[in-house]
């Protein structure tokens, strides 16, 4: 979407820094706050309604135009998140990002106009959004801190209470793609839990056609089928496991490492295979 607001999160340079305020509601849990709308968004749920964001110059149809910020289609019709992302696209548009304050007013305003909504249904009070833009803009204010942090080299998103990752999409063996991913002090991703699996995935590129997989921090190293992750725990008990139907097939007797496909499942591939692949670096880890 071409905005004319500032394209970014974080510090107004007038106001300060803001927090998006789309009438949610918190709730504590072992001591770690929640803002619900979160919640809603990467539990990929089908009881959610959708913002639609389109660039000025080509809106399709019933989008609204907001001057100096782009035009915008409320759909009532509940999708789940994946859905909702090809129907904006399919009409030339994204699922709306939140860039400024205004923008959020904008997004409560549309919500204001669909009276026809259940005021005590969750579609009154919860969308989807673009989340694979926003975490790589955005993190959510009312998380709890999460301690000292290492000083990132360019390029790494945080996630609170995750890590920080890294795309690197020039495509190189998976020695090559760990060697990389050291001499940023991280290593290649490893998938602790369904939570994460979600902010990983969400970091893919949206147009499907651009990456399709890319290395996992996991490998076969004494070529037995027992798959280790780059700590030496087992792969099953990382708290995440999702090979591809009929995988992992060893073909040819020479697939050691692992391919995460964009879905979140796992492909076994020869570690000379060349993909672009996501570095990781942990705020702490407890092998």
């Amino acid at each position: 979407m071409q905005h004319g607001a500032r394209e970014s999160l974080g510090e107004d340079k007038e106001t300060g820094p803001w927090e998006l305020e789309l009438d949610h509601n918190t709730s504590s849990c072992e001591d770690k706050e929640t803002i619900h709308i979160l919640a809603h968004i990467i539990a990929l749920t089908s009881s959610n309604v959708i913002f639609t964001a389109a660039p000025p110059k080509r809106p399709g149809p019933d989008y609204e135009l907001v001057p100096g910020l782009g035009h915008y289609k409320f759909h009532v019709t509940p999708l789940p998140w994946e859905e909702a992302r090809l129907t904006c696209h399919r009409e030339g548009a994204h699922l709306a990002i939140v860039n400024s304050e205004t923008e959020n007013g904008v997004l409560k305003r549309l919500f204001a106009k669909h009276p026809s909504v259940d005021p005590e249904s969750p579609l009154n009070t919860q969308a989807y959004l673009g989340v694979n833009d926003i975490l790589r803009q955005w993190t959510f204010r009312h998380q709890p801190p999460s301690g000292e942090r290492p000083v990132l080299p360019g390029g790494y998103i945080t996630i609170d209470q995750v890590g920080s990752y890294k795309w690197h999409l020039e495509q190189k063996s998976w020695d090559e793609a760990e060697a990389t991913c050291q001499s940023e002090g991280g290593h290649l991703v490893v998938i602790d839990s369904e939570e994460e699996a979600l902010y990983v995935l969400g970091l893919f590129p949206s147009q499907e056609g651009e990456v399709k997989g890319s290395h996992y921090g996991v490998r076969d190293n004494e070529q037995d089928g027992s798959f280790v992750t780059i700590y030496g725990n087992p792969l099953s008990e990382t708290g995440y496991e999702r090979w591809a139907r009929g995988q992992p097939d060893d073909d040819n007797g020479a697939e050691f490492c692992i391919e995460l496909i964009r879905n979140g499942e796992f492909n076994d591939e020869p570690c000379s295979k060349e993909l672009p692949f996501i570095c990781e670096i942990l705020f702490h880890h407890d092998p």
